[in-house]
């Protein structure tokens, strides 16, 4: 179920960090601009929600760091080490206001400048980055010897404000365009499918939904810690959460837009709001709640009931084919609603006949003497 983001850099060079103007000037002469193929947004605009399939968005951007070295990279502190490169906060990369194809590393005063290669014939870079740049509004975020690490992160409580955090490994030993960025999913995606029977038994009818909720013990607060490995010249590392926790055990999460009716194909619900979260065990405290009416099509008033399901009530696969009982990173799980048949409630009567009882004989007499003898009494 994991899915990669792949998208092409194009690159060329010059100091991040603010060196001398000689110095800039020494890497301007190589005239290979660095530029990035392909995506990036302008200050006003956000992706909410998953990035789905294999590209890039357009309209969102990333931070790029970059690790100059003499040679091979070996390690963050051997002695090989020229610069880093982009400095410590690294650059934002944008595609916002330009004609051509490509993505131009963006200065902190919000204008795109260029950036060249290094001009030395043996001078590599080795880049790392993360998505979306906006994630520094939401968590302390750095990139050193020890990887990226994103601290604090807290999910917006408006769950139209999830974005989707993504993550490199490292990109080694670069010396022209293009330069390839592999990025996964840091989150869990939620999502909701819905459908009722096409066969409607006890008259036409429809469902309607019109509240999804999701609450409890969710953990909506952590940090997540890409610790690359240690041995030089690794690209790759371990990526997880930690020091998770939760704002309360009453936390919610609205999650539609507004009502809508259900389908009678299963499809993902399009009024319902994105639920990107931080990879978690499930259990039996975190629900999903859902509000419908039954709506009768001669016009009687609709009956709304609410269902409340503990998410330990599905069954979770992994990828290995058995079931777990977790939200794992860059996993989308999705939930199916099936409402069963309608059906009318009908009465058959019967009546269960007499039993005839036997009570026995009484006779009576109508001889003449009999009857003198009523007279006279």
């Amino acid at each position: 179920m994991k899915k990669n983001l792949f998208w092409t850099i194009l690159a060329g060079a010059a100091l991040v960090s603010c060196v001398n103007d000689d110095v800039l000037e020494q890497h301007n002469q190589n005239k290979q601009e660095l530029t990035f193929g392909n995506p990036v947004l302008n200050s006003q605009t956000k992706v909410t929600g998953e990035i789905s399939g294999t590209t890039y968005p357009t309209d969102e951007n990333f931070i790029v760091w970059g690790i100059e070295t003499d040679g091979n990279y070996q390690g963050w502190g051997a002695s090989n080490v020229k610069s880093n490169f982009f400095g410590a906060k690294g650059v934002v990369v944008t595609n916002d206001g330009y004609t051509d194809s490509y993505w131009h590393i963006m200065y902190e005063s919000d204008k795109a400048e260029k950036y060249y290669w290094p001009s030395e014939a043996t001078h590599k870079l080795t880049f790392a980055a993360c998505s979306p740049a906006r994630v520094t509004s939401h968590a302390t975020v750095t990139y050193d010897a020890t990887g990226l690490k994103l601290e604090g992160y807290e999910m917006p409580a408006e769950p139209n404000d999830h974005f989707d955090i993504m993550y490199s490994p490292r990109v080694l030993n670069v010396t022209e365009s293009p330069v390839t960025i592999n990025f996964s999913h840091a989150l869990s995606s939620i999502v909701f499918q819905t459908v009722k029977p096409s066969v409607e038994e006890g008259g036409a009818y429809s469902i309607k939904i019109t509240d999804i909720t999701l609450s409890g013990a969710i953990e909506n607060k952590g940090t997540f810690n890409y610790a690359y490995d240690s041995a030089s010249g690794s690209a790759t590392g371990t990526a997880g959460w930690i020091n998770r926790s939760q704002t309360d055990n009453a936390i919610k999460y609205d999650l539609l837009n507004e009502p809508f009716e259900v389908p009678t194909t299963s499809s993902p619900i399009a009024k319902v709001k994105p639920f990107l979260v931080i990879p978690q065990t499930v259990n039996s405290d975190m629900k999903v709640s859902i509000t419908y009416q039954i709506v009768q099509q001669d016009g009687d008033t609709p009956v709304e009931l609410t269902r409340v399901i503990p998410f330990t009530d599905f069954k979770l696969p992994n990828t290995n084919g058995n079931y777990t009982n977790s939200w794992d990173m860059s996993n989308r799980y999705k939930y199916h609603i099936h409402f069963g048949k309608l059906k009318e409630i009908t009465f058959a009567p019967t009546v269960k006949d007499w039993t005839s009882i036997d009570a026995g004989e009484v006779e009576i007499s109508t001889s003449s003497a009999a009857v003198q003898e009523e007279q006279q009494d």
